[in-house]
C-alpha cells in the first residue's frame, strides 16, 4: 500500500531564534557602518576656531551619514522595528515548516498503521480458516474411529446379548408352559397347520398330556373332517409338551424343545446377518 503513496520532502528544523535572511543583509551592514563611525566620531578633538569663529568637529561623510533618516531609515527605533519584523517573519516560517512536517510523518504513520492493520486482518483471516480445516479434519477422524469402535463393540455384545436374551426367553417359555395345559394343543397345531398332503395323523403324546389331548381332541385343526383321520395315542418315552406326529410325507417333531430350538436358530441366523450388514 505505501508504494502507491505520494511522497514528499522531509525538514529539520532547529529550535533556535537565531535565522540569517540574505535578503535583509544590506540593512544590517548600514546599521554595523553607523556604530562604527558613531564611535569614532566620540574620540575626535574639536580644533581651534578659524577666522569665522567655526570650530572645527565630525568629518562631513559622518555627518552626512549620521542625517539621512529619510532615505535609509536608520533611526535605531524603526532598525528595531525592522530587525523584530524580520525574525517574526523568519519564527513564523519555521513554525509553518515544522507543523507541515509533523503533519507529513502523522500521515505517513497513520498509513503505515493501516497497512498493518489490514496485513493483520488478512493473515488472522488465514489463520482462522486453517485452524478451522484443521477442527473439521480432526473431527471427521474422531467420529470414524468413534464408528469403528461402536461396530467393533456390537460384533462383541451382540452374541452375548442374544445369548443372555434367548436364555431367558427360553426358561419363562418353560416356566409358563408348565401352567398352560392347553400347550399341547397349540404344538399340535403347530405342524396340522402347514401340512395338507397327508389325511391320517397318529399323534403321540406323554403320559402327562395324554387325558388332556384326547378330551381336546375337537381343537385339532382338521379334526372335525370327515377326509381328515386322527388318532391319538400315549408314549412313555416322552415328556410333557413333547409330540410326534406320523403322516404320509413322514415324521414330525412338535415337542416344545425342538419349536424353541428352531426359534432360538431362526433368532442367531438373523442376528448374524443383521451384524454382517453393519
Amino acid at each position: 500500500m505505501l508504494s502507491n503513496l505520494l511522497k514528499y520532502n522531509s525538514f529539520v528544523v532547529k529550535d533556535s531564534d537565531d535565522f540569517v535572511i540574505d535578503s535583509n543583509q544590506k540593512v544590517m551592514d548600514k546599521i554595523s557602518s553607523i556604530k562604527k563611525n558613531i564611535k569614532a566620531a566620540s574620540f575626535i578633538t574639536p580644533g581651534e576656531p578659524d577666522a569665522d569663529g567655526f570650530v572645527s568637529g565630525l568629518s562631513a561623510q559622518v555627518v552626512e551619514e549620521l542625517t539621512e533618516p529619510d532615505e535609509e531609515a536608520a533611526t535605531q527605533e524603526e532598525i528595531n522595528v525592522q530587525t523584530e519584523e524580520i525574525l517574526e517573519a523568519a519564527r513564523n516560517e519555521a513554525d509553518s515548516i515544522i507543523n507541515q512536517a509533523h503533519r507529513e510523518a502523522e500521515y505517513f504513520i497513520n498509513a503505515a498503521k493501516d497497512e498493518g492493520y489490514e496485513q493483520g486482518l488478512k493473515n488472522g483471516s488465514a489463520d482462522v480458516e486453517k485452524r478451522i480445516k484443521e477442527l473439521e479434519t480432526e473431527y471427521e477422524n474422531k467420529k470414524n474411529e468413534l464408528e469403528t469402535e461402536y461396530r467393533n463393540k456390537m460384533s462383541e455384545i451382540e452374541p452375548e446379548l442374544v445369548d443372555t436374551l434367548l436364555k431367558v426367553f427360553s426358561k419363562v417359555t418353560h416356566t409358563m408352559a408348565e401352567d398352560k395345559k392347553d400347550m399341547i394343543i397349540c404344538l399340535i397345531n403347530s405342524v396340522m397347520n402347514n401340512t395338507d398332503i397327508s389325511r391320517e395323523f397318529i399323534i403321540h403324546v406323554s403320559p402327562e398330556d395324554y387325558r388332556f389331548a384326547i378330551s381336546n381332541q375337537h381343537m385339532i385343526s382338521g379334526a372335525v373332517s370327515k377326509d381328515t383321520q386322527i388318532e391319538i395315542t400315549e408314549d412313555s418315552a416322552l415328556k410333557r409338551n413333547e409330540c410326534l406326529i406320523e403322516t404320509d410325507a413322514g415324521v414330525f417333531d412338535c415337542s416344545l424343545d425342538v419349536q424353541l430350538d428352531n426359534l432360538i436358530k431362526d433368532i442367531r441366523l438373523l442376528s448374524c446377518m443383521g451384524t454382517d450388514k453393519k
